[in-house]
């Protein structure tokens, strides 16, 4: 599982997740993020099937998400 904020001290998660995923693309991924609007990466992203969470999370909100992500990758 790969649990990645997208915006990093030195760039993007989605950018990390892009890259991680090339070589293993079924690996489970969630994306979160703290800010608010949208990127055209966030956009693709969503098409590759990974959510993205604003923060805060609730609990189970957080839970769900990182369930569903590990079984739809079984």
């Amino acid at each position: 599982l790969i649990f990645c904020d997208i915006v990093l001290p030195d760039g993007y998660g989605t950018d990390l997740v892009f890259e991680l995923t090339q070589n293993n693309p079924q690996i489970a991924v969630v994306l979160i993020t703290g800010h608010i609007g949208d990127r055209a990466d966030w956009n693709t992203a969503r098409e590759a099937g990974w959510p993205i969470l604003q923060k805060p999370i609730p609990t189970n909100d957080l839970l769900s998400e990182i369930h569903k992500a590990l079984h739809s990758q079984s």
